[in-house]
């Protein structure tokens, strides 16, 4: 093959999606950096801001570890149990299959973790776990 062949070479996408049997056309590398070049660009956030009114000084991220990421995953599930503020809105609502995710979720970084965590992690976990199924089965529908 020569070098002209390899680098008119394209690739064939084809859309195997329910009710579509349309081909994608071949896109060049070429063809990508143009449409870049015709999409208008965005300003970033900064810049879309006002010039007069100065933007609030950020308070740092606290670290990320293992007990922050347990925490979020909890807090995520309290708010689905309507035990907590939906940052949305400021209102509780209750929406037990979320929280029954965001508990299997935690479940299976239990499971998945067993015996690499630390003592503090591992009771962390468990405690917050246990708490969060209690909830769960008083606010679940009584059959």
């Amino acid at each position: 093959m020569s070098n002209e062949e390899e680098e008119n070479r394209g690739f064939k996408i084809t859309d195997r999606r329910m009710g579509s049997d349309e081909e994608v056309p071949e896109q060049t590398e070429f063809d990508s950096e143009k449409q870049r070049e015709a999409e208008p660009s965005v300003p970033p956030p900064a810049e879309a801001a006002s010039e007069s009114e100065p933007a609030p000084p950020q308070e740092p991220l606290p670290p990320l570890d293992f007990a922050q990421f347990v925490l979020s995953l909890a807090s995520s599930a309290m708010i689905h149990l309507g035990e907590a503020d939906h940052p949305a809105d400021g209102k509780r609502h209750e929406d037990l299959a979320g929280a029954q995710q965001s508990i299997d979720i935690l479940a299976m970084l239990e499971e998945k973790t067993r015996g690499n965590l630390s003592r503090e992690e591992e009771s962390l976990l468990k405690s917050i776990l246990a708490d969060l199924r209690i909830r769960f089965v008083q606010k679940k529908p009584k059959k």
